[in-house]
């Protein structure tokens, strides 16, 4: 069963940002991207006072090992929401992140703390599950898409706003910024005990209900998007995140400062963009938006080599941030659409593995590439990929076009 309908009742899209339960969401999203971005800044002064030695590369244990639990687990959590409800699991998961999270400034002992943030990472990876399933089920078609879009700017936020906190928080002490995942708690007795959101009444045999959901998954327009989701990571993090900075630090000699405020500049583009992800929704197909974006990635990452005065960075910028700031919330809402309340949870989670996939691969696949091709080849090549998802939704949106046509004469 597919939800269509344009509004959900008794909730008024002009002041959609206002609902109590998507502000509620609004804050499990900002605790979902708080694990990383809050204490990588904090690395130089972490490092010596668990007794690394410089340049203290194990540290990036701490986010290898928060992060691998999504991977794995992201499919079980959307499952187990269908079958036993989403708050049910968004409690104990918030209560979790924030419980092994915050131990961590108690430990001086570097395995200690990979176990607490082992732990934490699972609390995490529910979290970024059931954020998009929760909004999902509150709202459907358009409304949805806006809602989208407001969690995806609050995301983008988030992700500028963690690092800056925490470098701050790193500078009265080195294990502050660990404590910050205290702040889940109250969103935890708050979720708990004022969030309104309709709960699955999954009746269906488990086998049943995989079958359901693998009959959902399979289709070519799940698939499709799926592979969208993928490579909007891949692009990402293989060439804007990993590689970017190398070229800024080369071409340009930006001291870290700047390279921080370059990248952090697209995400805050993206952050307002993603607000108005609704009215564009309300005027054009989300298909065609969404081939857009990709347009503006490869437009975005190919012109990067060519720029030889730095203020034409923010060509790219521009670009990327648009991109950025429409092309995840578009596939999220596409993806809700053509899914039941009672399946919601395991295919958005599986979105998510699909993302995360994207988000590991991307920086390994293109430094294979620049050891063959030569470093400006990332770049190109993140083009190239764009290109090849533009390609496949365009053939998608075809074949979409003529299967509805195709319905409806049969109606």
């Amino acid at each position: 069963m597919k939800a269509s309908d344009d509004t959900t009742p008794h909730r008024k899209t002009e002041k959609l940002y206002l609902d109590k339960n998507l502000q509620i969401i609004f804050a499990v999203t900002l605790m979902a991207v708080l694990g990383v971005a809050s204490i990588s800044p904090a690395f130089p002064v972490i490092g010596p006072n668990l007794g690394l030695t410089y340049p203290y590369t194990e540290l990036g244990l701490l986010i290898t090992i928060f992060t691998l639990p999504a991977i794995v687990l992201s499919p079980v959590f959307g499952m187990t929401s269908d079958k036993y409800g989403r708050k049910k699991i968004l409690t104990p998961s918030l209560l979790l992140f924030s419980l092994a999270g915050s131990l961590c400034a108690f430990t001086p002992n570097f395995t200690i703390l990979l176990f607490l943030r082992f732990f934490q990472g699972i609390g995490a990876a529910a979290l970024g599950v059931l954020n998009v399933t929760i909004i999902g089920d509150l709202y459907t078609g358009k409304t949805r898409t806006t809602a989208l879009g407001y969690n995806s700017s609050i995301l983008s936020v988030g992700t500028g706003s963690w690092p800056l906190i925490g470098g701050a928080l790193g500078t009265i002490t080195w294990f502050t910024p660990f404590l910050l995942p205290l702040i889940a708690l109250p969103i935890a007795v708050i979720a708990l005990f004022k969030l309104e959101s309709p709960e699955p009444s999954l009746k269906q045999t488990l086998r049943e209900y995989f079958k359901e959901t693998w009959s959902i998954i399979k289709k070519p327009k799940i698939l499709v998007l799926f592979t969208a989701g993928v490579m909007n990571f891949f692009i990402i993090y293989g060439v804007w995140i990993t590689f970017m900075p190398m070229l800024l630090s080369s071409k340009f000699t930006l001291i870290p400062l700047y390279i921080g405020i370059v990248q952090s500049s697209a995400s805050f583009i993206g952050a307002a963009v993603s607000t108005q992800v609704g009215k564009l929704a309300r005027k054009h197909s989300e298909w065609n938006v969404l081939k857009i974006t990709y347009i503006l990635y490869a437009i975005g990452v190919f012109i990067i080599p060519f720029i030889q005065e730095i203020w034409l960075i923010t060509i790219p910028i521009i670009l990327i941030g648009f991109a950025l700031g429409l092309n995840g919330p578009l596939i999220q809402a596409l993806v809700a659409e053509e899914t039941s309340i009672n399946q919601r949870g395991a295919i958005l989670s599986s979105l998510g593995m699909m993302l995360r996939i994207g988000q590991t691969t991307g920086p390994g696949i293109m430094m294979f590439i620049s050891a063959i091709f030569g470093f400006n080849s990332i770049f190109t090549a993140g083009a190239l990929f764009a290109l090849a998802v533009l390609t496949i939704l365009f053939a998608t949106s075809s074949v979409v076009r003529k299967s509805s046509r195709k319905n409806s004469e049969t109606m």
